[in-house]
Order: C-alpha cells, then sequence, then structure tokens
C-alpha cells in the first residue's frame, strides 16, 4: 500500500500523480485523472519568464486550475533566473483566477 505523502501543509493521501504533458495536462484531462484517482496533476509547464515580461493572460491557458473539480493544483513554473520565478509567483497568487493553487513546481533543469 502507498503512504500519504507530505508537502507543506499539503497532504497527498494518493502519492500517484500524473506526469505533465505538453498539449495534454489540460483542466480538463487533469479533472479526469482526478476522478479515477490521481493524487495531483501538476499543469503544464509555463515559462516564469513570460509571466514576468508579458504578463499572465499570455500563457494562461497553460496553468488554468479548477480546485473544485481537480483537487489538489499545481502550476509548473519553468525558468532559470529567480527573479523571474519570484515574481511569477507572487503575480499568480495575487491573480483572481489563479491564486488558490495548491503549490508550485519550480522547474530549472
Amino acid at each position: 500500500m502507498l503512504e500519504p505523502i507530505k508537502i507543506g501543509n499539503l497532504t497527498i493521501t494518493t502519492p500517484v500523480c500524473l506526469a505533465p504533458m505538453a498539449g495534454c495536462s489540460t483542466v480538463i484531462y487533469r479533472t479526469i485523472c482526478h476522478e479515477f484517482g490521481a493524487g495531483f496533476c501538476p499543469t503544464e509547464l509555463s515559462s516564469a519568464r513570460s509571466v514576468r515580461f508579458s504578463g499572465i493572460d499570455k500563457g494562461f491557458r497553460y496553468m488554468r486550475i479548477d480546485p473544485e473539480n481537480e483537487g489538489i493544483t499545481s502550476i509548473q513554473l519553468f525558468g532559470n533566473d529567480p527573479e523571474d520565478f519570484d515574481y511569477a509567483v507572487r503575480a499568480i497568487c495575487e491573480d483572481d483566477r489563479l491564486g488558490n493553487v495548491s503549490m508550485f513546481d519550480i522547474n530549472m533543469g
């Protein structure tokens, strides 16, 4: 039996998550995966730099979340500049559509 995973103040009771896939990890797909038991399903990669310099709306389709229907939400940001991440995370948390995100997946690889 798989044990729950605790990340900060979140507990993922089913420690099986969807690997984000470009072009597939839409909010509808993530909701279906959640309904079939996925513990959490991160969004597709979104550029922290794009959020910083072009705003949230440009990449909103990749970051769209629906906590009511997909459970734990995770927005995945990529980049290599800590200042981009700082700006992007703050902007997302202040956005009415995205501010209730459960966690961020920071990809600097």
